[in-house]
């Protein structure tokens, strides 16, 4: 899997992302200016609740913008490093073996959170340093062990553990 490749397919994800964004925007406009949404009582808000979603839409877009610029200024180790001392950090393609038997291949970077990619058949999770997995493996190397400890509904965490089996 080439890691420019992935950045581009995470950018056209935020990209697609954006463009949903200025369209609810667009809509959300609509219907704050559009005379059916005139207040016809003190208690009619219509036209008030679609502001304030045209309002956070924008926000939306403005944010959508700036992790777009801020993925393709990122710069990626393209050349495979000494494996053996190379460690997760922004930009790092991981693959994790989970001792349940479970493996699962995540994207470091630094926005684009929860985006999965589809290569080659397998799927690829970005995660961002905010997230708990990603702070579980950061700076780990090759064969280190990690432990994420997830809340489950009553509060109490279930651990799950696993190693780092390569890094690129």
């Amino acid at each position: 899997m080439n890691k420019i490749e992935l950045l581009n397919e995470v950018v056209l994800a935020l990209q697609n992302l954006l463009t949903q964004a200025v369209t609810a925007a667009e809509n959300a406009h609509k219907a704050a200016i559009d005379d059916q949404s005139v207040a016809e009582t003190q208690y009619d808000t219509l036209a008030i609740e679609a502001s304030y979603l045209a309002e956070g839409q924008s926000r939306r877009i403005d944010e959508l913008k700036a992790q777009i610029q801020q993925l393709e200024a990122l710069q990626v180790e393209t050349e495979q490093q000494d494996v053996a001392n190379s460690q997760v950090n922004l930009g790092s393609l991981v693959w994790l073996d989970y001792d349940n038997g479970e493996n699962k291949k995540v994207f470091v970077l630094p926005c684009g959170a929860g985006i999965q990619l589809e290569v080659e058949g397998e799927k690829v999770l970005v995660v961002t340093p905010k997230a708990p997995l990603a702070k579980a493996i950061l700076n780990k190397v090759v064969d280190d062990d990690f432990e994420l400890v997830i809340a489950g509904q009553n509060g109490i965490g279930k651990a799950q553990t696993g190693f780092i089996a390569q890094i690129d």
